[in-house]
């Protein structure tokens, strides 16, 4: 459990700087939009003008919107994983010790690997509970250092499509994923 909270320190450090990036660049892309609309009712710039700026910046406020719209499915995905790891260990103790034989080696599994008996003792190579996000965060990190900055709603279909083709980050899911909607 200590060990969970230290990674949820982490995790919040990293949400919130995340956020509140993605919060400047959104109040940022707002106050030009109201520049626009300002210059053009001024009569600064022509409506050719007005036109040709506006949909890129709609484009602009999409993007972040959905970028913020992430972060918030971060969290809940944090959360799923933290009342997994709870559930794990204040049933795994009782289980192991009144639960039948295939519940013990669920657990022993669910631990970790190497299992050695040595000298009637069985010692264990734990792995950390959250031990899988830590290689999707990598494997996340490595797609976006590979791409050029996105500048439109069009360039995250293809990190879309990216993420559905890394083996990493559909590691777990079901082999025949059939199309939502």
């Amino acid at each position: 459990m200590k060990w969970l909270k230290e990674e949820n320190k982490k995790e919040a450090r990293s949400r919130n700087l995340i956020l509140e990036n993605h919060q400047k660049n959104y109040e940022k892309c707002i106050k030009k939009i109201d520049n626009l609309i300002d210059l053009r009712a001024s009569g600064e710039i022509t409506e050719e003008e007005f036109l040709r700026n506006k949909p890129k910046l709609i484009k602009e406020k999409i993007r972040l919107e959905e970028l913020l719209n992430d972060t918030g499915d971060r969290v809940n995905k944090w959360l799923e994983v933290a009342e997994k790891t709870f559930a794990f260990v204040e049933k795994a103790k009782e289980r192991f010790k009144n639960g039948t034989l295939e519940e013990k080696r669920e657990i022993l599994a669910a631990l970790g690997s190497n299992l050695i008996l040595k000298d009637k003792k069985l010692s264990i190579s734990i792995q950390k509970p959250l031990l899988l996000l830590e290689g999707v965060a990598k494997e996340v990190k490595a797609i976006h250092r590979r791409l050029e900055p996105l500048e439109s709603v069009e360039n995250k279909g293809k990190i879309d499509d990216i993420y559905s083709q890394s083996p990493i980050l559909l590691r777990g899911q079901d082999s025949n994923l059939q199309p939502t909607g």
